[in-house]
């Protein structure tokens, strides 16, 4: 993994937010593989930044979904919306990484409505 870090950050270009929008626009229009890997590789950094959030052994595995949530990001985008792509991308990718834990860890969430609430208006038999 250390190699594919060293690889990213050769491949890794900046683009301006202009240019980033236009590559959408031209995405959306296209649906092209090279479009989506230079946005792709325009924002991994955040996949990054994100991953380090969770402070976890296995970062490879965090840093997987994250890819995931970035393309998922990347696929569902809309430039017409006029959000930033950032912001949009890291709710995507903490989400990804969230449900791979999950799935991972077999950990089932119960709504908080379906949580049984105890009633403290019955008085205690503890005496």
């Amino acid at each position: 993994m250390k190699q594919f870090h060293k690889e990213i950050k050769n491949v890794n270009k900046d683009l301006q937010y202009e240019e980033l929008i236009k590559l959408f626009y031209d995405y959306s229009q296209t649906k092209s593989r090279v479009i989506r890997d230079q946005i792709f590789n325009a924002n991994v950094k955040l996949v990054f930044s994100i991953t380090k959030k969770f402070q976890l052994s296995e970062m490879d595995d965090l840093e997987q979904y994250g890819f995931i949530g970035l393309v998922n990001a990347i696929e569902s985008f809309d430039p017409e919306k006029k959000n930033k792509f950032s912001t949009y991308a890291t709710r995507s990718i903490t989400n990804e990484i969230k449900r791979g834990l999950r799935q991972v860890n077999n950990i089932v969430t119960v709504p908080l409505a379906a949580q049984k609430k105890e009633d403290y208006t019955k008085p205690s038999s503890a005496f």
